[in-house]
C-alpha cells in the first residue's frame, strides 16, 4: 500500500497510541501488534457485561432523546465522516470509503427505520460506520486481508480511541465497541439489539449487485487471489461468492429476507454467465443451503435480462470501468488498470459473457443505489419529524453520498482525530 503524501495522522492526539502505531509509525512489529490486539480484545469481552438491562437502558435512551444526546450524536457523526474518509486512504480494495463509510452504515440505517428500532439502541448506526477501519490498519500491516477476525480487533482499538474524546455515556460506547468487535465473527437472535443491527447492515453487502462490484475491486489485490475465469481450482469469482453465501447467512431481522434473494438471483445470474452452465448444476452443494421458490424466480428474471439485453459495447473493459465508476468506490487509476488487465485474460469466446455479467451488476448496482436513496430520503423525513437529529442527520448524508454529492476528506490533508476533548 502507498503511503499519503502528507502523513494522515501527523497531529493525533499523545492519547491515541494506536492510531499512530497504525498509520503514522513505521511497520516493523506486525506479528506483536497482532498479539496486542488479541489480548486486548479479549480482556474487553471478558468485562463486557452484556446488553444493558431494563433500568440502564431506560437512562441510555432517555440521554439518547435529549437535546444534549441528539447535539453530541450528531457531531461525532460529522466528525467520523471527516475522520473515516480521510483515513480511507490506506484502505484496500473492496473496504473503501463506499462499502465501509456509505453502504453499511446506510443499511443500517434503512434496517433501523424498516424494524422500528427506537431508542439508543439506534447508535448501532456509529458501529457500522466504525466497523471496518481496521480493515485499513491491517492492509497497512500485512498488504492484504487476512484471515479471521484480526481486521475486527483492530477497529475496536481504533474505535475506542475515537470515542473516548465524545461525550457519548461510557455504556453506550461499550455497546457501539462491542457490535465492532464482533461484527466478523457474527451475531445471532440472542445477541444485543445495537449488535445486531450493525452485524446486520454488514451482511447485506455479501450479495447483490454491491458484493459483485466489491468482488470485481478485489480482482486488484496482488498477488490475485481470484479471476474471472477458473485459472486453477477455487481461484474464480464464482468461487469467491459460493463462500461467502454458503459460509454467513443468519439475517436476524426479517425485513432482509426478500432483499436477500434478490441479491442472491443477482450473484448466481452473474455465476452462471461467468461460468456458461446452470449455477444449481455447477454448484450443488451450495444449491442445498441457499436455494429457494423465491431465489428460483429472480434468478429466472435475470436470465431473461441477460438474455434480451443489447449491449452498446461489449467489450469487458468498458464494463469493468463502468461498475467501478460507483462515488466513494475505487479511487485509483492503478487498481482499475488492474482488473481491466485481468478482464483481458479471459479467452475471446467468453468476452461476451463477461460484458453482459458486468452489465447486469452495473444496472443492478444503480437502481440499487436509486431506491436507496429515495428510502433515505424517507427515513430522514421519519427521523426528523420524531426529533431525531442524529438519525435524520446521518440518513441526508448518506443520500449524497450514494448520489455523488458527499464529498472525501482530501487526501493532502492533514485531519486531526477528534475535534474536542
Amino acid at each position: 500500500m502507498r503511503e499519503p503524501a502528507a502523513p494522515f495522522l501527523a497531529c493525533a492526539p499523545a492519547h491515541h497510541p494506536w492510531h499512530r502505531r497504525l498509520f503514522v509509525a513505521p511497520v516493523t512489529d506486525a506479528a506483536e501488534i497482532d498479539a496486542l490486539a488479541r489480548s486486548e480484545a479479549r480482556d474487553f469481552q471478558a468485562r463486557w457485561p452484556g446488553e444493558a438491562v431494563a433500568g440502564e437502558r431506560a437512562i441510555l435512551d432517555g440521554w439518547y432523546r435529549s437535546r444534549h444526546g441528539q447535539s453530541v450524536l450528531a457531531g461525532v457523526t460529522g466528525q467520523l465522516w471527516r475522520h473515516l474518509t480521510g483515513l480511507a486512504r490506506h484502505a484496500m480494495p473492496a473496504h473503501d470509503v463506499r462499502h465501509a463509510v456509505v453502504l453499511v452504515p446506510a443499511a443500517s440505517v434503512l434496517l433501523a427505520h424498516d424494524e422500528r428500532i427506537a431508542g439508543s439502541t439506534r447508535a448501532g448506526v456509529l458501529a457500522a460506520l466504525l466497523h471496518d477501519q481496521g480493515r485499513w490498519a491491517e492492509a497497512r500491516l500485512h498488504g492484504h486481508p487476512t484471515e479471521g477476525v484480526l481486521h475486527a480487533r483492530l477497529g475496536f482499538l481504533l474505535a475506542r480511541e475515537v470515542l473516548r474524546d465524545t461525550e457519548i455515556p461510557r455504556r453506550l460506547q461499550d455497546a457501539i465497541l462491542h457490535a465492532v468487535l464482533v461484527h466478523t465473527s457474527g451475531a445471532g437472535a440472542d445477541s444485543p439489539a445495537l449488535t445486531r443491527l450493525a452485524v446486520a447492515a454488514d451482511m447485506t453487502q455479501l450479495h447483490g449487485p454491491e458484493f459483485a462490484l466489491r468482488l470485481v475491486h478485489h480482482l486488484s489485490l496482488p498477488p490475485a487471489p481470484t479471476c474471472f475465469v477458473d485459472e486453477s481450482p477455487g481461484t474464480s469469482v464464482v468461487d469467491r461468492f459460493d463462500h461467502f453465501l454458503c459460509q454467513r447467512r443468519d439475517l436476524m431481522f426479517p425485513s432482509l429476507v426478500d432483499a436477500r434473494e434478490r441479491g442472491l438471483a443477482l450473484l448466481w445470474a452473474l455465476g452462471e454467465h461467468l461460468s456458461g452452465a446452470a449455477a444449481w448444476e455447477a454448484r450443488p452443494m451450495a444449491a442445498q443451503r441457499i436455494r429457494s421458490a423465491l431465489l428460483d424466480q429472480a434468478l429466472r428474471r435475470h436470465r431473461l435480462w441477460l438474455q434480451t439485453v443489447e449491449l452498446d459495447t461489449v467489450d469487458p473493459r468498458v464494463w469493468v470501468e463502468r461498475l467501478l465508476d460507483a462515488p466513494f468506490a475505487c479511487d485509483s487509476a492503478q487498481l482499475k488498470a488492474a482488473v481491466v488487465e485481468k478482464a483481458m485474460r479471459v479467452p475471446a469466446d467468453r468476452r461476451r459473457r463477461l460484458a453482459e455479467a458486468l452489465a447486469l451488476a452495473t444496472s443492478q448496482r444503480d437502481a440499487l443505489a436509486a431506491d436507496w436513496r429515495a428510502r433515505l430520503g424517507t427515513a430522514a423525513a421519519h427521523y426528523a419529524s420524531e426529533d431525531d437529529r442524529f438519525m435524520a442527520h446521518i440518513a441526508h448524508r448518506l443520500r449524497d453520498a450514494l448520489a455523488g454529492r458527499a464529498r472525501a476528506t482530501p487526501a493532502t490533508a492533514v485531519v486531526p482525530v477528534a475535534e474536542h476533548a
